[in-house]
């Protein structure tokens, strides 16, 4: 059975898969909504307060980047994990530079901790999501089985 037919029909999607759906769905989603709301409230030529976060215009265009290539990428569990393995090391990467930098040469960089952390735990989450071990099975005999077992 494909992966399109896998994910239409949930019950035979694994705890992995599932896990992998929800974390891409909620990364995708949340960027792409702060994005939308950073671009509509500030428009794209300053840098604006949103709520907690503070975006510069190159952020927002850069959260809905990553929401629209998710919104994209989360069909499947395989294009989801896919996704999340990009997405989490990029946010961790974008963490650390926003610590680093506080933003010397671009805005982008804003040290701002809400911020910083909304990267951090989405790319921690994104990782987490992307290289969990599938569960292993138990080895059984010809006849079915689980070695050791009693009949």
């Amino acid at each position: 059975m494909d992966d399109v037919t896998r994910t239409t029909v949930g019950s035979r999607l694994g705890l992995r898969d599932r896990v992998a759906l929800h974390a891409a769905h909620a990364v995708t989603g949340v960027f792409l909504a702060i994005g939308i709301l950073t671009a509509l409230r500030g428009g794209l030529d300053r840098t604006e307060n949103l709520v907690v976060f503070r975006a510069s215009p190159g952020a927002a265009l850069a959260w809905i980047a990553i929401g629209l290539v998710g919104a994209g990428m989360v069909t499947t569990p395989v294009r989801a994990r896919l996704y999340l393995r990009v997405a989490g090391p990029l946010l961790l990467a974008w963490a650390v530079a926003c610590l680093a930098l506080d933003g010397a040469g671009s805005d982008m960089f804003l040290r701002d901790p809400q911020t910083v952390a909304l990267y951090a735990g989405a790319g921690a989450i994104s990782l987490a999501a992307a290289l969990a071990p599938a569960r292993a099975t138990r080895p059984t005999t010809p006849s079915g089985d689980a070695p050791g077992s009693t009949p």
